[in-house]
């Protein structure tokens, strides 16, 4: 490499050098290893404008330059004077490569090899590189122990080569190993493709391999290894980014049917129902070509240059969990990838996919609803890597064995997955409780032994604001879903001329099946089966759940909407939500939330000002070893006095967040901002509460265990109270909202229930009697803050009791859940005008459904399925058991958990 370059040179590489994107923690990688190491950077193929590429990236970096570089000569871009006399001199009195290259690792300086020419024949490719990879293994030990090989790839087109290579590859190079001609192509399209927005190169850097260390493990006798090792970490990170080779929708097809487990299957089916072999196999094909993707990745292109301008346009930005997308790249290279995101909005089908693509991953295939393969954006979407699938399998036994064909046969040609766990979108803000269907197929794939490794990533999307808000709320209501669509919601005006805050996409922990299946089914071989696999499926659907809460972004929105949705009073003063929402951060905080970048630049603004408080976490004892990499580990504040000055301080700290919040809550008709004696008033309009519930359930997760407990301390009264009551009453309220929240693992009650109550006791809530603890003792009236706990559940207590009631009505004949539901929300709207519901937003048919599913896994309801004309419909009405007293005794139950909260406005605080 050259410290100068002559002008044409500095101009076109540096033009070059600009439109390619080279990561900073690549960047800082490379200094590091330059600083301690002798660097052998390794390239795949030989390429004249890679080699130039770097030289001019590393001056712009401070990398140190390499010095030598196989097969590659540089006289072409020095000054002219230089030029001349390095052609005139040629190698006169300098080595041979060999020698020269051998000089320039022991001298400690950087150099360059590259594994293969350009449409080499393999022993042609030995050839030219084994020599000198054979030179390095022969030095000596401590020479060879400060050498570190550092593959690099510069991936100009992210056009996945064909998996048969055309005539034109074979003479010009594939689009992953170009000729010098086709790699000039390249370039020159790339440059209007950076001008249009379409995307750009990239540099990936490998895993920096220590040859000491490599030969040391005896792989590398013969330095054959070596090279197909290095070989296949170059596939490996261009997979990650251009993702397997490109075959055909129609080649997929064929292989997948002609596959012999596809047969197999066809068989079963034919001796199962009877049908011929030969209709069968039509019906395969034509199932097949309703689900199939036909990826193209010109298309991604074109649609991430469109969604840059609509993102732009109604987002004010888009924040990504920078590490988490790292460690799924890190994942990716050894392990197949199914992404497992939240489901909130309909922009989630395009989201995951623009990030992919904008990070330098390979955009997913996306498991979309049937509903979503309409003309004319069905076949943009199969393009985008959707591919489509029913809402029920049920009546086409055939069906589900091809869609899990294809599931196999994706995974196994390599491509990311993506699907969404929770079935459909959420019109509460809270996780929908999970679908097991596409689970259990892509375990079951993993278990047929096709796939050696398999991680779920959960993945939490979060919106400041959500484009379908409006309609999610007349649902909610008793409105019928409507049939939209992103299309149709992208295309109306007043989306397009909307703001809707920030955009938030984080990455959970990735949950490895084997070591989760081990978990449950230690043994070698141990292979669960039939209700065992499907009790196991069920807690891998929880974690995946319970994962993405663990991630889920704190944002401006949530906070306010949280804090003026459970204040007492109808309307509430800034200078108490400021007090409240620092007492939300300081709890959120000592469960390590993620905040949005916003809080935490606000925070660290006010750091001087804010004395944090001490903080002890629990024991690590508390947590086996599985559960300590999951559960959130509680801290546990110190001083009361401090707590008090630093949950006011960091409520102040981010109130300028809040405000802005507030007010696009405002434009929405959410928040109704007022000024009353010079301060903000913020006041709900009782028509709204629904639809910004949405914002405040994004976050309620984190205070669930608190808000059950705070619960039971409120129904079991009194000033000293027996801690089995409490007990008792918590198992009560977290078994009644199964499907309402995602819980911890039932063995693990009794230690959420102990941590809980460890926090109530650090915050001076409760304490235990001196003289038995047993039990506790209780302030009278109850404390303000756990008062501001109890109240997060009232609305959902608050919906099962209107369930409860409703049930009534037809105690004695059977109903169908429509009318049931239809009997439910009127009775919900009539009670809310006559004061015994306090909130508008507990008449949600959500809540509802869930509360009937709970009724009906207890017993408080039976079920039968009755035919009418060709339909099959679900009724159901009271048991026997509970037809007499148990049913007003659950009601009983339930109507004793609602009461308003013993609170003012701004006493949360002092009160503590």
């Amino acid at each position: 490499m050259v410290e100068r370059h002559h002008a044409l040179a500095r101009a076109v590489f540096g033009a070059v050098a600009n439109g390619v994107a080279f990561h900073r923690t690549s960047i800082d990688t490379l200094r590091e290893l330059d600083a301690s190491k002798t660097i052998v950077y390794v390239l795949n193929t030989r390429s004249t404008i890679d080699y130039l590429y770097f030289n001019v990236a590393f001056l712009r970096h401070n990398i140190g330059l390499s010095a030598f570089a196989n097969g590659v000569r540089t006289w072409k871009v020095r000054p002219l004077l230089q030029a001349l006399r390095s052609l005139f001199r040629g190698r006169r009195g300098l080595p041979d490569d060999l020698a020269f290259f051998e000089r320039v690792v022991r001298s400690g300086a950087s150099s360059t090899l590259f594994v293969d020419r350009p449409r080499s024949l393999t022993s042609q490719a030995r050839r030219y590189s084994l020599p000198f990879f054979l030179r390095l293994l022969a030095l000596e030990p401590e020479v060879r122990a400060n050498v570190t090989l550092v593959p690099l790839v510069l991936i100009w087109d992210k056009h996945p080569d064909r998996a048969q290579p055309s005539l034109l590859d074979e003479v010009f190079g594939t689009n992953q190993a170009p000729g010098m001609l086709r790699k000039l192509v390249q370039m020159g399209r790339n440059a209007y493709e950076s001008f249009l927005n379409l995307g750009q190169p990239q540099v990936l850097v490998g895993t920096p391999l220590s040859l000491d260390t490599y030969v040391a493990d005896g792989r590398a006798a013969d330095g054959e290894q070596l090279l197909a090792d290095l070989r296949e970490t170059f596939d490996r990170e261009r997979r990650i980014v251009v993702g397997p080779g490109v075959k055909s929708a129609r080649t997929l097809r064929h292989e997948i049917l002609t596959d012999a487990r596809t047969q197999q299957a066809i068989s079963e089916v034919a001796l199962e129902s009877g049908q011929d072999i030969a209709t069968l196999q039509k019906q395969a094909g034509d199932d097949l070509k309703e689900i199939a993707a036909n990826f193209s990745m010109q298309v991604i292109k074109v649609l991430a240059s469109i969604l840059s301008v609509v993102w732009n346009q109604i987002y004010d930005g888009l924040e990504v969990d920078e590490r988490g997308l790292e460690r799924v790249r890190e994942v990716a290279r050894e392990s197949r990838i199914v992404l497992v995101p939240s489901h909130k909005s309909h922009v989630d089908y395009l989201l995951l996919s623009y990030v992919f693509y904008r990070q330098g991953l390979t955009p997913p295939h996306i498991a979309a609803g049937v509903n979503l393969s309409f003309w004319p954006l069905g076949p943009v979407f199969r393009r985008a890597g959707a591919f489509f699938l029913r809402r029920s399998f049920a009546g086409d036994p055939l069906y589900p064995r091809i869609f899990n064909a294809y599931l196999v046969k994706l995974l196994e040609e390599g491509f990311f997955l993506e699907f969404f766990i929770e079935g459909t979108r959420s019109r509460t803000g809270r996780l929908n409780p999970p679908k097991y269907g596409m689970l259990n197929m892509l375990v079951d794939a993993f278990l047929s032994g096709g796939i050696e490794r398999l991680q779920f990533v959960p993945v939490s999307v979060g919106y400041e604001n959500i484009i379908e808000g409006s309609s999610y709320r007349q649902e909610l209501s008793g409105a019928e879903k409507r049939s939209e669509n992103i299309g149709s919601l992208l295309k109306t005006p007043q989306v397009l001329v909307s703001k809707y805050g920030r955009v938030y996409v984080e990455f959970g922990e990735p949950i490895d099946t084997s070591t989760f299946l081990e978990r449950y089914h230690p043994g070698p071989g141990a292979i669960p089966k039939g209700d065992e696999l499907a009790r196991t499926v069920r807690r891998l659907a929880y974690r995946v759940i319970h994962n993405i809460n663990a991630v889920t972004t704190v944002t401006p929105s949530a906070l306010a909407a949280l804090v003026v949705l459970n204040n007492p009073a109808r309307g509430m003063e800034e200078s108490n939500l400021a007090r409240e929402v620092g007492f939300i951060v300081s709890f959120l905080r000592e469960r390590q939330a993620r905040m949005s970048l916003t809080l935490r630049t606000a925070l660290e603004a006010s750091a001087a000002r804010i004395h944090l408080p001490s903080q002890q976490t629990l024991e690590e004892d508390d947590f086996d070893d599985f559960d300590r990499d999951f559960v959130d580990r509680t801290a546990l504040p110190s001083a009361d006095s401090v707590v008090r000055v630093t949950d006011e301080a960091m409520g102040h700290a981010v109130l300028s967040s809040l405000r802005e919040a507030l007010a696009l809550l405002g434009q929405k008709k959410m928040v109704d901002v007022q000024t009353v004696d010079e301060e903000r008033l913020y006041v709900v309009p009782e028509d709204r509460r629904t639809e910004l519930s949405f914002y405040k359930n994004n976050i309620i997760h984190y205070f669930v265990p608190e808000a059950v407990f705070a619960t039971a301390l409120y129904v079991v009264d009194g000033t000293r109270i027996d801690i089995d009551a409490i007990r008792s009453y918590t198992n009560f309220v977290s078994r009644l909202f199964k499907y309402e929240f995602c819980f911890e693992e039932r063995r693990r009650f009794e230690d959420v229930f102990q941590r809980t109550a460890r926090y109530f006791e650090a915050r001076g809530w409760i304490e235990r009697d001196p003289d038995d603890p047993e039990w506790v003792l209780v302030n009278d009236p109850p404390p303000a803050g756990a008062e501001f706990l109890r109240g997060l559940l009232l609305p959902n207590v608050e919906a099962y009791y209107l369930a409860a009631r409703s049930l009534s009505d037809f105690a004695l004949e059977w109903v169908d859940a429509r009318t049931l539901m239809k009997r439910a929300l009127s009775r919900g709207a009539a009670m809310q005008v006559k004061g015994e519901l306090i909130f508008s937003e507990s008449v949600a048919k959500t809540s509802l459904e869930n509360a009937y599913r709970v009724f009906r896994e207890w017993g408080v309801t039976e079920q039968r399925t009755v035919t009418r004309g060709r339909r099959e419909i679900k009724e159901l009405r009271v048991a026997d058991d509970y037809r007499s007293t148990l049913l007003e005794e659950l009601q009983d139950d339930l109507k004793a958990m609602i009461a308003r909260q013993k609170r003012a406005p701004g006493e949360l605080l002092r009160r503590i």
